[in-house]
Parts: structure tokens; sequence; C-alpha cells
């Protein structure tokens, strides 16, 4: 299986997975030996075992390198030259490192592999190398989607400014030569960055484009239309979010789609339960159900178990907790602020303010992790609030200053009086400490 493309298919270049990312170019066994005893030079000097420097890759492979029995594929020389902090040039300059599209598609495809084995810093190397190649080929069709992969996979590590930079190389290619497709990608992968960064307006603005880029009748239309709808959800703007993802339910359904249509309904369940509407987000819930029977996903499953968890009559935890524990091992951080922030609020109802702050705790690790500002700022609150309940006014404090801090970053001062007023209504005597940094917010 290849690299996939933006729109979840297979790409036709260097379409051949894990042997091809393996597959070794033609050498005299001269040429071999000489490459081996480099290699083998270097790792030595680095301290490196075999294993190490050839993960994911087998040690046996690398063994078979440094003895000249095989010559070492373009990609994988790419990563032990970033291993060892040299050059391909220097390491094994007889490998050519032209720019046919096979090469950048062998350099994406064990990307992706590293990336897929937690090498994720590997896999930056060979994306960046990617680049390179392709900058120097005459295809611009090629050129601009190896900068949008760089960009989507520097958006992984949290890496957003850089994320832009490569978007905005990727913009100039695709409108001087791509079709508006294209164009449509390149601003759903900015409206993500700037989601990340916090920047609700130029997110929006660019999703917004995407749309008009992106025909209703490609897939990627309604993947942008989710995207959308958790951003407008974010900035507070449920009934907008609601009608988006609505939108995302006709369009994925259209497309015969069951994974988008499934994150469709799920979604719109979510905003139906945050406007305080059980039935509607019991009738999506249920639907949703039907819609992803069947799916080995397991995002979805987690999901789906996790709302199912928060729309219980039930008003013990240990589900919520469980479906918790499931998602942390799954490293399903959007999934943990949910599921944490039903928590906080039904241990300060039951007036835990402990275990409420120790909830908080995790859940706020996570929204950072998943960069949602919004719900940061939210759990840093709820956390004041928990301080408060069990007399650690200072550390009540502390929570309280970062989430006037991450609201004020947001420029959300409808939120932020929200958040003030509702700890001012619930804090006892024992917070009156408090009380001063409660006043009325500094103008944003």
């Amino acid at each position: 299986m290849g690299f996939p493309t933006w729109d979840g298919r297979s790409t036709e270049i260097g379409a051949g997975g894990e042997e091809e990312a393996t597959t070794s170019v033609a050498l005299s066994r001269d040429v071999r030996i000489a490459i081996g005893r480099r290699v083998r030079a270097m790792r030595l000097a680095a301290g490196w075992t075999q294993a190490e420097l050839g993960r994911p890759f087998s040690k046996g492979y690398i063994s078979q390198i440094e003895s000249g029995r095989v010559a070492p594929s373009l990609a994988l020389i790419s990563v032990i030259a970033a291993r060892l902090d040299t050059s391909i040039q220097q390491l094994a300059p007889e490998i050519e490192t032209g720019s046919r599209p096979e090469d950048v598609g062998r350099l994406w495809n064990a990307a992706e592999r590293l990336e897929r084995h937690g090498e994720r810093e590997s896999a930056l190397e060979l994306l960046e190398q990617s680049t390179r190649l392709a900058a120097a080929s005459e295809d611009p069709r090629l050129r601009a989607q190896s900068l949008l992969r760089y960009a989507e996979a520097l958006r992984r590590a949290g890496r957003t400014s850089e994320t832009l930079e490569m978007t905005t190389g990727a913009f100039e290619v695709y409108s001087s030569a791509g079709p508006q497709r294209q164009l449509g990608q390149c601003y759903h992968v900015a409206a993500l960055a700037h989601g990340d960064r916090g920047d609700l307006e130029r997110a929006k603005s660019c999703f917004e484009k995407a749309l008009r880029h992106i025909p209703r009748r490609e897939v990627g239309h309604s993947r942008v239309l989710i995207g959308l709808s958790r951003i407008l959800l974010r900035g507070g703007l449920a009934e907008e979010s609601a009608r988006r993802a609505r939108q995302a339910i006709t369009v994925s359904h259209q497309h015969g789609d069951a994974g988008e249509e499934g994150r469709a309904r799920l979604l719109l369940a979510e905003i139906m339960r945050e406007q305080g509407k059980p039935q509607e987000a019991l009738a999506e819930l249920d639907m949703a159900r039907r819609v992803v029977s069947g799916l080995e996903d397991v995002r979805l499953s987690l999901w789906l178990r996790a709302l199912e968890a928060l729309m219980s009559a039930s008003e013990v935890g240990d589900e919520l907790e469980r479906c918790l524990w499931a998602a942390q091992a799954a490293g399903e951080d959007e999934i943990c602020v949910t599921l944490c922030s039903a928590l906080v609020e039904r241990q300060l109802a039951s007036g835990s303010g402990d275990e409420a702050a120790r909830t908080a705790t995790i859940g706020i690790e996570h929204a950072m992790r998943d960069r949602d500002l919004q719900r940061v700022a939210w759990l840093y609150a709820r956390q004041a609030l928990a301080f408060a309940m069990s007399g650690g006014t200072a550390d009540a404090a502390v929570a309280l200053v970062r989430s006037r801090d991450a609201y004020i970053a947001l420029r959300r001062p409808d939120a932020l009086t929200a958040a003030l007023q509702d700890i001012r209504e619930r804090i006892s005597a024992a917070a009156m400490p408090l009380l001063p940094l409660l006043e009325t917010p500094p103008a944003l």
C-alpha cells in the first residue's frame, strides 16, 4: 500500500509499500562494499547499534548493507544519513538522488512507515528530503504535493509556523499550475494549522475557502465541513457548527463514505449534548451506531463508546473512567478531553474537589497535545474552582490566572466573563482571597 493522498486514496507514485522502501538499487559489488564500509565507520563513530540505526527496518538489513551484500535504497540511505548527521552525497555518492517521481514516492512511503512506528523526526527528515528532490522536478504537481505532505507532517508534530510556511510554498505552485481542488487542500491544511494556534477567525476563513475550491462530489469536501464544524464549536457558535455537521452528513452519505458520515453524526451528537438537547443527541447517536457498525475504526468505536457513556442517565462515573483509560491507551487526545470535561463536572457536582482538580490536570495535558486552547482555558477555570472547593486557594489562584491568560489569548471575553462569574457563584467563603481575581477582566 502506498502513501495515502490527502483525500485518502493511494498515490500512483512509488506505491510499493514496505518492499519498495527497501528495494536496493543496481550497483557493482565494489561500490556496495565501499558504501557499506562508510556506513559502518560512521555508525560506530556515532555510537549507534545496527538495530538503532536502521529502525524500523531490520538489524539484518543494515548488516547486509555494511557487508556489501546489498545496496541501500534511496529512502533508507536518507534515514541513515539524517541519523548520522551527514548527507547522502557524503555517505553514498554513488546513489543517484535525482528528482524522478518514483524516488520522491519512495521517500513518501518510507516516511509514512517511520511515522507509523513513532519515528516522527526521521519521517520529517525524509519528507524534507523529498521536497528538495521534487524541487528539481519539472512537474509542478509533484513539487506542490511534496510541500503539502511535509506541511501535514509538520502540523502533526506541532510545528505550526513551519506548517504555514510549507503551505505557502504549495499555494504558490498550485496557484500557477494546479487545479482548484489542490488549492482547496492547501486551504484545509492552513485552516487546521491556524486552529492549532488558536486563531479561530483565520481558521474559519481558510475552511470556507477550502469548501469553495473542493467540489461537493469530492471526498475531501465532507472532511473540510467536519473541520469547520469543530472550529465553530470551539468558538462558541454551536448553531452554525450543527448546520455544518449536518451538511457533512449529507455529503458523506451521498459519497457512500460510512466512516466520514459516522464522524459527522458523532460530532453532531456531541454538539446536541453540549446544547442541552439530549433527545436530539440520542437520535444522532443511534444513527451513528448504525452507520459505523462493522467498520474497523478504533477511533470511531472509542468516540461512540464515550458519547454513549456521556449520555447515560447514570451518575456513576465508572464507565466514563474506563472510557478515559481506553482513550488514553489509544492516544486519542480529543476524546480524552471530552471525557475529562464531563468527569470534572460530575466530580464538582458531588463536591469532590480534589478528584476534580486531578481530572482537570489530565484533561489540560490532553487538550494541550490536541492544541485545543478553548478547552485548555475552560479546564483551567474548572481546576481553579476545584482547588477553591478543597481549600487550595494558592493553587486555585494559579489556575485562575492561567485560565484568564488563555481566554485573553483566544480573544474570548464572553467565555472569560462566564467562567469568572460561575466561579464567583460557586466558591465558598474559604476562597475569599480569590475574589480580587474575579473582578472585571481587562479589555481584550
